[in-house]
């Protein structure tokens, strides 16, 4: 996943993105990463302690929350994280232990669009974020080549 753009942009102009922190033979490198929130400036305003190596960050269109792929620890899978950028909790919003990634906002931000499975054999699934389960959109396709 390190050569995937991890950056996301808000309307307001802040821009999140996977940092690598410092790295040491202790440390393996998908440890060190974390996201950071910075105004246009440069200047950091936060950093996450979000779910183990963090990828695909997306910001909400409202530009409170973002959603990211990441695999909670000993977790044999990705999950669809979400993290509040004010208080800056994370909570996991998939629980398939499929390989979710990649997720999307829908324009409004009341919905989540994510693919989760095998590479070659993915589907792409979405959700209201007010409730409800999720339905499959498109299955299988390769989102990956």
């Amino acid at each position: 996943r390190d050569d995937q753009p991890a950056f996301s942009a808000s309307a307001r102009g802040a821009v999140l993105f996977r940092a690598d922190g410092a790295r040491d033979a202790a440390a393996p490198d998908r440890d060190a990463l974390r996201l950071t929130l910075r105004d246009r400036t440069g200047r950091v305003l936060r950093e996450f302690a979000a779910a183990r190596a963090p990828w695909t960050p997306r910001v909400s269109p409202d530009g409170r929350t973002v959603v990211h792929g990441a695999a909670a620890d000993g977790a044999p899978a990705s999950e669809v994280w979400m993290t509040d950028l004010r208080t800056g909790a994370t909570r996991r919003r998939t629980t398939g232990g499929v390989d979710a990634n990649d997720p999307q906002w829908s324009p409004d931000g009341r919905t989540l669009a994510w693919s989760d499975g095998r590479p070659g054999n993915k589907r792409v699934l979405v959700r209201a974020l007010d409730g409800g389960a999720a339905r499959t959109l498109a299955a299988p396709c390769l989102l990956y080549t």
